[in-house]
């Protein structure tokens, strides 16, 4: 189930037009009708829309959302997103942080990510989180990458160091779909889903969720 909470009639009918033919969704208007809700659909990934709604007081209140229902999977959807909103929001246990705005196809895509246990952060977010993370390992360059080749080390690296598929495209002079499919390769072989957790797993922290 899909339980959006938007508090804009407007926005509930392109949401509902969007997910309807591809997922069983259900729409509540207010915070209080989303927690007699949601014990009824405690599997359900909540699309909740910021600026957060009455009863909702701030981020931090996504925090007793989590501890109450948690086998629920929060997405919050921003009307002007940046990169310390979407911070706070992922370490209060957030699944997945995007414009409210989202393209139909990109909002099908979040879910489908969130499903299947990930988490959803747009790019310029994605790059502050990774050249965030501490550096805890010794030798970041070999950790863990010994059956990468050389190719793939060297990509490795660069995904660490927050740069996009472009920009690696462009510095060891390949094509963006050549560094996808190492990318998929490094993924195989490491055994993690996306690139920030690959950082985080380079760089000597646990794989898992963001907080």
């Amino acid at each position: 189930m899909i339980i959006y909470c938007t508090g804009d009639g407007t926005i509930d009918k392109r949401w509902h037009e969007a997910l309807t033919p591809h997922h069983q969704s259900l729409v509540v208007a207010t915070i209080e009708r989303l927690m007699t809700t949601l014990p009824q659909h405690p599997d359900s990934i909540l699309l909740l829309r910021v600026p957060l709604l009455p009863g909702l007081a701030n981020t931090r209140d996504l925090k007793g959302i989590r501890e109450r229902f948690p086998r629920a999977r929060i997405v919050i959807l921003s009307d002007r997103p940046d990169t310390a909103e979407g911070r706070a929001v992922l370490r209060e246990g957030a699944y997945g942080y995007c414009n409210t705005h989202i393209n139909t196809g990109l909002l099908l895509q979040v879910i489908q990510t969130v499903r299947a246990g990930e988490v959803w952060v747009g790019w310029a977010l994605m790059q502050e989180l990774i050249r965030a993370l501490p550096d805890n390992s010794t030798e970041p360059e070999t950790v863990e990458t010994g059956h990468l080749t050389e190719r793939e080390q060297e990509i490795t690296r660069l995904v660490c160091d927050g740069n996009s598929n472009k920009q690696i495209a462009r510095q060891l002079d390949i094509s963006e779909r050549t560094v996808k499919n190492h990318l998929h390769s490094i993924f195989q072989k490491t055994g993690v889903k996306d690139r920030l957790n690959l950082a985080i797993h380079l760089k000597g922290h646990e794989t898992g969720h963001v907080h």
